[in-house]
């Protein structure tokens, strides 16, 4: 055999090898070992849980990761530390996995704790969250009612769907005093035309408490019904009782 055929086969040889290697690295990117993936989530999770630095670069390296980063995350939802399962739930939601969006529900709709409505803002900026509150908006059980209620009331601005299931709440004469109250505070202050009617039937309702909370809205927010409803509205005494 020549030296030139020698040649030919080694250089034919390193092209193959080369083209293979990039298969193999390829194929090493985009199905990583289970074990990295899970080491380097939880050194994230870790920097997420342990102080609010480098919070926002963590979830984003985290969303970074792409789907082989779902399981882990999912584990981490098991993980001793509250910081850790929070963070995992919350990454889990960014990609739009139940797993992640049931686990914030369950911390939200928690009997032994009222989240605050900065909880319910934050809460509002997660995929899927928005949906899942429109829904319990309307639904059987009266806890998850009034969370879901006081949510949607700090979207911002005239959401149409929310509004609609403020109206539903609030004219259900079957609905529990609670969540009537808090559709009508959201319908008052939301505004408009819709609002003046609302403060309107409220000081017209024979629920005291949602009387009061008429009579509230309609010097707060300045929403001042026709006057035979307002001459009515001052003949009753108000109780002013928090709901």
């Amino acid at each position: 055999m020549t030296e030139i055929a020698v040649q030919g086969r080694l250089q034919r040889a390193r092209v193959a090898l080369r083209k293979e290697w990039r298969m193999v690295e390829k194929h090493f990117k985009e199905n990583r070992l289970r074990t990295d993936f899970a080491a380097q989530i939880q050194r994230l999770l870790n920097t997420i849980a342990a102080s609010r630095d480098g919070r926002r670069e963590a979830f984003r390296r985290l969303a970074a990761l792409g789907e082989p980063a779902v399981e882990p995350l999912r584990t981490a939802l098991d993980d001793q530390r509250d910081g850790v399962r929070r963070a995992a739930a919350v990454a889990l939601c960014n990609r739009g996995d139940c797993h992640g969006l049931q686990y914030v529900l369950r911390l939200l709709y928690a009997p032994d704790w009222t989240p605050s409505r900065s909880h319910l803002e934050q809460a509002m900026e997660i995929p899927g969250l928005r949906a899942s509150f429109l829904e319990a908006a309307a639904g059987g059980d009266q806890r998850q009612r009034w969370t879901a209620l006081r949510a949607l009331a700090t979207i911002e601005g005239d959401d149409a769907e929310a509004s609609a299931r403020f109206d539903s709440v609030f004219r259900d004469s079957t609905m529990d005093t609670r969540s009537r109250v808090y559709a009508l505070r959201a319908l008052g202050r939301i505004g408009g035309e819709a609002g003046l009617a609302v403060v309107g039937e409220a000081l017209a309702d024979s629920d005291p408490q949602v009387f009061d909370q008429g009579l509230r809205l309609a010097g707060e927010e300045k929403l001042l019904p026709a006057v035979g409803i307002c001459r009515r509205a001052f003949g009753r005494r108000a109780t002013w009782r928090k709901p």
